[in-house]
């Protein structure tokens, strides 16, 4: 079958000699030999045989409900053709029609009458199909083309489901073209309903077929639209035989066929537990096990119940004395398949489980159970264990596993062979076992099964295969916690696939069952039971026995009506009741037999349909004298029933009247002794066992709030209220708020590694039980008991709060580690990461020199975290990397890229790729494609050969070797071959005869062609719609000529036309429609559409905005605004986006910055300071970061020479000034002044600056002066170190050092007039900065300056004085001052110089100044440089000439390239060639011939196939 078929056609074969040319004919279709208009004739010419008929005429054409039909359907019609001819020289002249067979054509069954059986699970009912479809686009494909077909039920619709839908569904794809049909089916079940109500009748009947228009080559109608199959089903439904077997007390088990025998009852009263009932039905799997506890001496009662059928266990566990509800297991350890119903009645009370092929187990009763389990017909003849083998013989009652029958025992004695028989080993029942075993499943699990009855809507669930006796009202829906042994199954199962269980809300969850006690199997021990009245502790009489168990009997409201409608004998159970108080001495088993007669009541008035009533709407039911005395628990005694409801006496109050009128509840107990891991669910809801439940509107859980604080508990002052649900009379489930533990991450939030909750609850929101304690914690690193007492685990890291195994990473920082031998508070750097590497084959990356390169590195981290990529920047435009490994190279000359790889710890790996490029090797004009089974960028290339073969095109195909010419000599072309025709043959392939010209096909298609007998050939008239000569035939344009008839649009065809409308419009029936685009998916819109008048509208969804082209919808790319902050990665969605923060961010948009200072220290030997997504170490004061950026060393502070004006020491964490000889500390700074008398004996501080001590003998000339910035300069004959001009000499602890001084920010001049007393003159040399002369003035002038200038007021601030220049006006010197740090105060500066030169006029060295000559000059700012040579001008310029000489090479680049890459186009002039037009000449033939005269004529009307 062709998935991509666009037509179903059906074909009229008419068999007649191919050769004759000149015969034509004229076919016509017939549907029950009725002719329709919409099914054109089709005329065969030119020896043409074949007719076709498009299937789409099948199908109702009618566009949209309510407009016009243009052609009905004819399916379920016998489909044929007629056929006459005529000669081609006498068209209108024509033979009578002759009829073809027919072929039926629509949808039938394969059998009209069926019988289901309620005791079977499947009935299976097939249709076939007698002609294919298509859909839109010509699609096949299963599940997306098909036909549903309506069935529905004319009556007794509730007794027999079809699965999945009230239709039988046809797929396209499973036509069968051999057999000519398309089967399908449907799945019918007989509803099992527990009733012996006979046999049913009821007929299926089929409904029309609708679809929608089909769009393929247009648009036309679905070929089953309009259909409906005229034929219907006959059903019957047999009744079957239900089994009930009853375990009550302690216990008594009423058979499956001793259901009303009473007298004859099992007792196996052991401790343990026992197969109840299981199925031996092949591939059915289906068991009920029971538990059985102590309850009186040795003697045991009910106490749980496990029902499993195929993969679904459910299970009531009340052995611990709490009122439990259900939960369950599977075998997939994911939730109950859905056709698995548990519901209760008002109370809580009774609780139903049933199992999807309507066997069922109710329990009721506390604190010890009645179990009723409901056997199916299936199940007959196929069951064993305490109940016995359901097969109608009460004989065998008591088999036993062997197949032998056990002895019958007489109460007091007890069953004890058949109870070992049935016992179950410790450790394998439903309860014990966490993992299911797999079995086989059942066939009604997980379909839904409907109601289809005609004229009503249809229902359909997972519930219809059943019904079963609801008159104790047991329909609130239970939702069943499952097993937590079952969840960690499912964990183990999906450790792979889920990393994390908290991502997978089906394995983390609080709906678990966290139950755990020790169940005592009674192993070693018999039961004894007490056989003597009265009873030897209570002194209970046989008399006072009796008379209880009859007054509780009789006190039932349906007593009286059990007995006498029914026929109920309702004192059968008192000796069963009075034994039952004989042997255990409690008068509450006296409820349990009550129980019983009120169940076999409501049994008969469900079963017995003959006295049903029918109510309002005309429904069957069960008298209501029964329904409306059946309350839950006979009221408690403490009310009376009516209508179905308890009316409760003064001071009490619920369903049952069981709860005194302000009486709260009281608190048993929260399951797992109140304790709950968040490793392995939410704790945000906890069950609440309590006694005196009430399912009211007031029903409220109270919350307070305890920390846990190094073992103490603090509650909080404040309580909260939370959602209540009810439960059943004994429990309540509470929702909880989210608690600190183990919420969000250490670097977002202070958490809690344990957390309390006090939890109570109130029937009436006022009065409230007792308080229950309600821990959370987080088992990684707690351990807890019960009210909260926590302990640390040792290996583990409670780190803000939060807890972390040894070695577990920092969530928000892969980098860092839980490493509780280093930290076990902080996180630890992470110790061992090893860096990612590259994993390329090779480092050489090869293309080809025109091809343009996309390669992905590869490289692999050893840890498996995510690497990024980054290349040092190219010399090539042509070359990029992304952050991703995906290198883009486009040019075409060799280059090398050093990439790195790195992790996010910035671990990293290098390599050096060297890109080349590589000629095609491909011979022959051979091209060269990237071979698809080699890796990218390697060279691997495969050659694409025309006319040659070869791994490089090496070798030329001889295109003669397969002898091709069938009447002549090949020749082989490249890429090709030349026949040389022998004598008498024509064609590329010389096989045509010289006297066959005809078989070239010379003539227009569809004209016949008639060789000639001088070797050459005639053609026929051209086809109806063209004209010409035969040879040659020009299409008419109907529609340029007033013949065409169409009122709207014509559109012109090929020999034909038609009449249309407008675009967007269709025509019917003459009227030109709105076609409706939308609806029928002929719009091209990518989302969503809106039809309009002719047209339609496309529009987009949220997040989506439309294109430009109207039709696509172009996902909004939110992360354009760049949202995220600070380095974050942006990942767009629909209608949203994410952020992927950097290192050191967090929040939606990497808005917060990471505290992480606040989680660890990070190593810092003194303090962690948080930065801007980061961190740094500091230092105190005094210190500073040593090489590793962590650990403090002391700060040599003296080694900034500002600090001190004079000496500076060091000291651990700090520093000291001291000041020179002569000098002291100026208060509160770090300034030295001078003052005389302070200085060495002998020396004159206010003339004298201090130098550091030369010896006598010392000679700088001999021995360089070794500390920076000295000179070595002559003072007195001899020559000593000295520091330089700028520079000034301080003692560094014990070292002398030369500290850079501070120019002054002016320039002075003075008037010189002598030296050494000699007068000054300006000379040539004085103004020759090299000269000797300038030199030794110079020296001379600036010491006799320092000696006035050091003893001013500036003390220690002045360093020093440099002369720069001299020149005429008498001579004026110019000079810079030197300081020892910049000054606070210019004007006192200048102020102190000029008050040191006031009244002095000659110095030491006998140097005359004049005083008033002392000038202060500020040096002014630089010039502004000019426009055009500013640097920003000069480097435009320099930039638009680079880019006018670029653009012109790369215009020249491509001038070359394009004359390239010319191609030449090569016409073979030898191949093919136009045969010369032959003369039209009177066709032969004998006219008006009739067709049958001629050769006898065949006509075969085809099945339908795929075109």
């Amino acid at each position: 079958m062709n998935d991509d078929a666009t037509q179903v056609t059906f074909t009229c074969e008419v068999k007649y000699d191919n050769a004759d040319v000149t015969a034509g004919f004229e076919v016509s279709f017939l549907f029950d030999n009725e002719y329709f208009d919409d099914v054109a004739n089709k005329t065969l010419t030119a020896g043409k045989r074949h007719a076709t008929m498009d299937a789409k005429h099948l199908g109702l054409y009618q566009l949209f409900p309510g407009q016009p039909i243009l052609w009905p359907s004819k399916m379920g019609k016998h489909v044929s053709c007629q056929v006459r001819s005529f000669w081609e020289n006498s068209p209108t002249v024509k033979s009578d029609w002759r009829q073809s067979n027919t072929y039926w054509a629509g949808i039938q069954a394969t059998e009209h009458s069926v019988v289901i059986e309620e005791a079977a699970e499947e009935y299976p009912l097939q249709l076939y199909s007698t002609v294919p479809f298509v859909c839109n686009g010509g699609s096949q494909k299963q599940g997306q083309c098909y036909i549903d077909v309506p069935l529905a039920f004319d009556a007794n619709a509730d007794d027999v489901s079809p699965k999945d839908g009230c239709q039988i569904r046809f797929e396209g794809s499973d036509w069968d073209s051999v057999n000519h049909r398309t089967e399908a089916q449907t799945v019918l079940v007989a509803v099992k309903d527990f009733q012996a109500d006979h046999d049913k009748h009821m007929v299926i009947n089929f409904g029309e077929i609708t679809h929608a228009p089909v769009v393929t080559n247009g648009v036309s109608p679905h070929i089953f639209n309009g259909y409906t199959p005229q034929f219907n089903i006959q059903v019957r439904t047999v009744d079957t035989i239900t089994g009930r077997c009853v375990s009550w007390g302690d216990p008594h088990i009423i058979m499956f066929d001793r259901s009303d025998a009473w007298h004859l009852q099992a007792h196996p009263i052991p401790a343990g537990e026992f197969n109840l009932y299981s199925s031996t039905k092949p591939n059915r799997l289906f068991q009920v096990q029971a538990r059985h506890r102590r309850c009186s001496g040795s003697i045991s009662c009910n106490c749980g119940v496990a029902v499993r059928e195929g993969d679904d266990a459910v299970i009531i566990d009340r052995c611990d004395g709490i009122y439990r509800p259900p939960s369950y297991k599977t075998v997939s350890g994911g939730p109950l398949s859905p056709g698995v119903t548990i519901k209760r009645d008002q109370t809580g009370g009774q609780t139903k489980i049933t199992m999807p092929s309507g066997a069922s187990v109710k329990v009721e009763g506390h604190p010890w159970m009645t179990i009723t389990v409901r056997a199916p017909g299936i199940d007959f003849g196929h069951t064993n264990g305490l109940c016995g083998p359901f097969d109608g013989n009460p004989d065998n009652d008591l088999m036993m596993p062997d197949g032998t029958i056990a002895s019958h025992h007489i109460w007091p004695d007890w069953h004890k062979d058949f109870s070992s028989g049935w016992r179950i080993s410790p450790g394998t029942s439903l309860f014990d076992v966490d993992c299911l075993p797999e079995g086989p499943s059942s066939p009604l699990a997980e379909s839904e099964y409907c109601t289809c009855k005609e004229g009503e809507s249809v229902e359909c669930d997972w519930t219809k295969t059943w019904q079963d006796n609801n008159m104790a009202q047991v329909n609130t829906d239970v939702d069943p916690n499952q097993a937590q042994g079952n969840m960690e199954c499912a964990r183990r199962r999906r450790k792979r696939e889920v990393q994390n269980i908290e991502d997978d809300p089906l394995l983390y969850n609080d709906d678990v069952d966290v139950t755990e006690y020790v169940f005592d199997y009674g192993e070693g021990s018999e039961p004894e039971v007490n056989d003597q009245w009265p009873t030897p502790n209570m002194g209970i009489t046989e008399q006072q026995a009796r008379d209880f168990c009859q007054e509780s009997i009789w006190n039932l409201t349906i007593a009286e009506v059990c007995q006498d409608v029914y026929g109920v004998d309702i004192l059968a159970g008192v000796d069963s009741c009075m034994a039952d108080i004989k042997a255990t001495e409690d008068f509450q088993f006296a409820d349990i037999v009550v129980q019983r007669v009120q169940e076999d009541c409501a049994d008969k008035a469900y079963n017995n349909v003959s006295l049903y009533e029918t109510n309002e709407n005309g429904t069957a039911v069960p008298p209501a004298f029964i329904t409306e005395n059946l309350c839950p628990r006979q009221c408690s005694n403490q009310g009376r029933c009516v209508n179905g409801s308890c009316e409760c006496n003064k001071g009490y109050e619920s369903a049952d009247c069981s709860i005194q009128i302000g009486r709260p509840p009281v608190a048993m107990q929260i399951p797992a002794n109140g304790l709950c891991d968040v490793r392995s669910r939410p704790c945000m809801k906890t069950s609440f066992f309590a006694d005196g439940v009430m399912d009211s509107e007031n029903l409220t859980c109270r919350v307070t709030q305890v920390q846990i604080q190094n073992g103490q508990l603090v509650r909080e002052d404040s309580s909260g209220r939370s959602e209540a649900t009810y439960r059943s009379f004994a429990e309540v489930t509470c929702l909880l708020p989210r608690s600190p533990v183990r919420y969000g991450t250490p670097a977002t939030r202070e958490g809690a590694v344990a957390h309390g909750m006090l939890v109570s609850v109130s029937n009436d929101g006022e009065r409230f039980s007792e308080e229950l304690f309600f821990a959370v914690y987080d088992s990684v690193c707690q351990e807890c008991t019960q009210g909260g007492d926590c302990t640390w685990k040792p290996d583990t890291c409670i780190i803000r709060g939060h807890c972390f195994r040894n070695g577990d990473p920092n969530p928000d920082n892969w980098c860092q580690q839980c490493l509780p031998h280093l930290s076990n508070t902080t996180w630890s750097d992470r110790p061992d990461n090893s860096p990612p590497r590259f994993t390329m084959a090779s480092n050489t990356i090869t293309k080809l020199s025109d091809e343009s390169l996309t390669v992905t590195l590869g490289a692999e981290d050893p840890e498996g975290r995510p690497v990024m990529f980054q290349a040092a920047p190219s010399s090539s435009p042509n070359l990029t990397l992304q952050s991703n490994g995906e290198l883009t190279w486009t040019g075409n000359q060799p280059v090398s890229i050093n990439a790195t790889v790195a992790d996010e710890c910035g671990a990293s790996s290098e390599q050096t790729f060297h890109l080349t490029t590589m000629s095609c090797p491909c011979e022959n004009g051979g091209s060269c494609v990237p071979d698809p089974d080699m890796p990218r960028g390697q060279g691997f290339y495969t050659c694409v050969c025309p006319g040659y073969t070869g791994a490089l095109c090496e070798t030329e195909l001889d295109e003669c070797q397969s002898s091709p010419c069938a009447n002549g000599t090949c020749t082989d072309l490249v890429n090709g071959y030349n026949c040389t025709c022998a004598e008498g043959y024509i064609g590329t392939r010389c096989d045509v005869s010289v006297n066959n010209r005809c078989a070239l096909d010379p003539c227009f298609p569809d004209v016949s062609c008639i060789n000639l007998e001088d070797g050459g050939y005639s053609c026929g008239r051209c086809p109806e719609g063209y004209v010409g000569n035969g040879y040659q035939c020009e299409d008419i344009n109907e529609c340029d000529t007033d013949t065409h008839g169409c009122l709207h649009v014509c559109n012109n065809l090929p020999g034909t036309y038609e009449c249309a409308c407008t675009d967007g419009f269709l025509l019917i029936a003459d009227e030109c429609l709105d076609l409706d685009e939308c609806a029928i998916e002929l719009d091209e819109c990518s989302h969503d559409c809106t039809n309009t008048d002719g047209s339609y509208t496309c529009y987009c969804p949220a997040g989506y905005e439309l294109n430009v082209d109207g039709k696509t919808c172009d996902d909004v790319n939110e992360c354009a605004s760049s949202p995220c902050q600070n380095g974050g990665e942006c990942q767009d969605g629909v209608n949203l986006y994410t952020c992927s923060c950097a290192r050191g961010w967090f929040g939606t948009h990497c808005e917060e910055d990471i505290d992480e200072c606040v989680l660890t220290n990070h190593g810092c030997e003194h303090q962690c300071v948080n930065t801007p997504g980061s961190y740094g170490c500091s230092c105190p004061t005094g210190y500073v970061l040593g090489a590793d950026d962590k650990y403090c060393e002391d700060e040599d502070e003296c080694l900034d020479e500002s600090l001190c004006s004079h000496l500076c020491a060091n000291t651990e964490g700090s520093y000291t000034c001291t000041c020179q000889p002569g000098y002291v500390l100026i208060p509160g700074t770090n300034e030295c002044e001078n003052r005389p008398g302070t200085g060495p004996p002998g020396h004159n501080t206010a003339t004298e600056p201090l130098e550091p001590a030369v010896s006598t003998t010392y000679d700088c000339r001999r021995t360089p002066c070794t500390v920076d910035h000295q000179e070595c300069v002559r003072e007195g004959g001899t020559y000593i170190c000295r520091c330089t001009t700028g520079y000034y000499p301080a003692i560094i602890g014990s070292a002398t050092r030369c500290r850079e001084s501070v120019k002054y920010p002016a320039e002075f001049e003075v008037t010189v007039t002598h030296i050494d007393e000699d007068e000054l003159v300006f000379t040539p040399a004085l103004g020759d900065a090299e000269s000797e002369e300038f030199r030794e003035t110079a020296m001379s002038l600036e010491t006799a300056l320092t000696e006035y200038f050091g003893a001013s007021r500036l003390g220690g601030l002045y360093s020093g004085v440099k002369i720069k220049s001299f020149r005429r006006g008498s001579v004026i010197a110019r000079f810079d001052v030197y300081l020892s740090q910049s000054p606070a105060d210019e004007d006192d500066v200048e102020d102190a110089l000029y008050k040191a030169l006031e009244n002095i006029t000659v110095g030491s060295s006998g140097v005359r100044i004049v005083p008033s000559s002392f000038n202060v000059i500020k040096t002014e700012d630089d010039p502004p440089t000019p426009w055009y040579k500013e640097p920003l001008y000069l480097a435009l310029v320099c930039t638009g000439c680079a880019v006018g000489v670029t653009i012109a090479v790369v215009v020249l680049m491509c001038y070359c390239k394009s004359n390239s890459k010319k191609k030449r186009h090569i016409v073979d002039e030898s191949v093919g060639g136009v045969p010369e037009p032959v003369l039209l000449r009177e066709l032969p033939g004998e006219a008006n011939k009739s067709f049958d005269d001629r050769q006898p004529v065949q006509i075969n009307f085809l099945a339908p196939m795929y075109q």
